[in-house]
């Protein structure tokens, strides 16, 4: 305590040095004041402490996060984090450099401030595994990374971070949705080519029809040729239930049996058109004849649990190409699968389980 020449307290100095310890402590730089040479002149050392420069590494880092549609923070997941520039989906990408239980404090020292990582969201059983920062896409994705902890989110006295994915980069973990059946192969409601009857074609006799005497669900839809005219429709439901869910990159699409294949002429037209429900946005133009020739697909919109679209698929068939060897099915995937091989998300997971629609004829 500094006096002055009488021994008692210089009170002027006692309110000088208050206020200068009041002004760095609120602009965030502290002093430490002490006498030099016992000369009563005050020397001064200012540390800066506000500032956390990129690099350093947080002594405790929380990544937190909101789940799509429920609003629900912190589900269940691990942040599976890769150094910019890896491809997380590659069998030869290199090792993670580490993981962070979703919601939980991280005490490891590999993650630092300012730096990019590509951060992959992992919950293999119930949610989508993505890439956070990629728009909630499953399948395309860059690898440039993203900064996985602003410097300015660390307390710089405390070394504490905690860092909300969905407020700075848009990730919400979504929950993988029930694929539902497209079709009701035992309807007499006239979803297949308006029949309101008998929908068995085991015997022939009508123009297609469910290939047992006693229809069952799922069972093969038989064309008969000497019944019918060349054309037909089915009216086809695309929709996804259980709560607050979703199917993330669906695609329609088509598959020939291989041991049944057909030479892909039979088929010299097929349209989709929209009866009922939401518009699942098939982009316009799209060729559904050349996509059956190629077994190939269209990717339509995401579907949110719910969400129901009726489509009737009108199929004109050439009868001279035709004959009782062509199998072929049509085929509702998630996460742009085609056919019967189903799509997979950046963690190697598949989606909800595909549902497909089989024909064959008779003649």
């Amino acid at each position: 305590m500094i006096k002055n020449k009488t021994g008692k307290i210089n009170m002027a100095w006692l309110l000088i040095i208050g206020i200068v310890a009041l002004v760095l402590f609120q602009s965030g730089t502290f002093s430490n004041l002490s006498t030099a040479g016992g000369s009563g002149t005050p020397a001064t050392q200012v540390v800066t402490t506000t500032v956390v420069p990129d690099g350093s590494v947080p002594d405790s880092l929380v990544f937190v996060a909101t789940s799509k549609y429920a609003n629900a923070v912190n589900p269940a997941g691990n942040l599976d984090f890769y150094d910019a520039g890896v491809d997380p989906k590659s069998a030869n990408a290199v090792a993670r450099v580490s993981t962070v239980i979703l919601g939980t404090a991280y005490t490891g020292a590999q993650i630092q401030c300012g730096k990019k990582y590509v951060i992959v969201y992992e919950n293999s059983t119930t949610r989508y595994a993505e890439v956070v920062g990629q728009a909630g896409s499953s399948t395309d994705y860059s690898t440039e990374g993203i900064v996985a902890v602003p410097c300015d989110k660390v307390n710089a006295y405390t070394g504490d971070a905690t860092v909300d994915l969905t407020s700075l980069y848009g990730f919400k973990p979504t929950l993988v949705a029930t694929l539902d059946d497209i079709f009701d192969e035992t309807s007499t409601s006239g979803i297949m080519n308006g029949d309101t009857s008998n929908v068995s074609n085991s015997g022939g006799g009508q123009e297609i029809g469910n290939n047992q005497s006693t229809p069952i669900a799922d069972g093969e839809l038989i064309y008969d040729e000497s019944a019918g005219n060349g054309d037909f429709y089915i009216d086809v439901s695309f929709s996804a239930s259980s709560s607050n869910s979703e199917l993330r990159d669906p695609k329609i699409g088509f598959y020939f049996y291989s041991d049944e294949a057909p030479e892909g002429t039979e088929v010299t037209a097929m349209t989709f058109a929209l009866r009922s429900g939401s518009d699942l946005g098939i982009p316009a133009g799209t060729n559904f004849l050349t996509l059956w020739q190629n077994q190939e697909g269209v990717k339509i919109n995401n579907i949110p649990s719910g969400t129901s679209a009726t489509y009737r698929m009108t199929v004109t068939y050439d009868e001279a190409a035709l004959d009782t060897t062509d199998q072929w099915a049509l085929t509702f995937n998630d996460l742009n699968g085609v056919g019967l091989i189903e799509g997979q998300d950046v963690g190697r997971n598949n989606g909800a389980t595909f549902d497909r629609v089989i024909f064959d004829a008779q003649a």
